[in-house]
């Protein structure tokens, strides 16, 4: 069963990511839209457009479109911190333990090889089902912006919270546009 949903956690990742894909072209459909009917009214209303005014929309559309594609960063490295999330809860269950802050991309990584192993090996799912989840991309590491993701642990008693953090768009630590997930470990006694 918990593989099972790391199965499931996989598949919502791939969607995410699609979804997010599909956003983008929507919103480039939308400005290009957009600058047709601007265009158009300009004509039906008798005006002219100057070069300049094409320019300054061109300009805004194209500031639009950046900031369209800042979010769409943004939500597929939230996606991803939350898949890594994922992934290291069906670790600690399936090992009893939360991986080390130095190795925990490794430990993950090794993992997930060994769910999807476990997946091609197991008679319970579907042929469709395996397919599908095996086909989902490996989980990335590093952010939208080519930085590695990091791991923070704090204890409290009894249990160890724990992030999983991008740097976001400035790319430095402890900022204010860091994109963060949280989990928590409760160890067994």
């Amino acid at each position: 069963m918990k593989n099972l949903y790391f199965v499931i956690t996989l598949s919502a990742f791939t969607a995410l990511c699609v979804f997010g894909g599909v956003a983008w072209l929507i919103a480039e459909n939308q400005i290009k839209q957009a600058k047709e009917a601007t265009s158009q009214a300009a004509v039906v209303a008798g005006k002219k457009e100057t070069d300049a005014t094409v320019a300054d929309m061109e300009r805004r559309l194209k500031r639009d479109l950046a900031e369209a594609g800042q979010r769409l960063a943004i939500t597929r490295t939230l996606g991803v911190t939350q898949q890594i999330i994922r992934a290291i809860t069906v670790y600690t269950l399936d090992n009893d333990t939360l991986p080390a802050v130095d190795g925990w991309h490794q430990a993950v990584r090794d993992h997930e090889k060994h769910v999807r192993k476990l997946i091609r090996e197991s008679t319970y799912y579907t042929d469709a089902e395996k397919k599908r989840s095996l086909a989902d991309p490996p989980i990335s590491f590093t952010d939208a912006w080519g930085n590695p993701y990091r791991m923070i642990h704090r204890k409290s008693p009894g249990s160890i919270d724990y992030d999983i953090v991008s740097n976001g768009p400035d790319g430095e630590e402890d900022t204010t546009d860091d994109i963060f997930s949280r989990g928590n470990f409760t160890p067994d006694d």
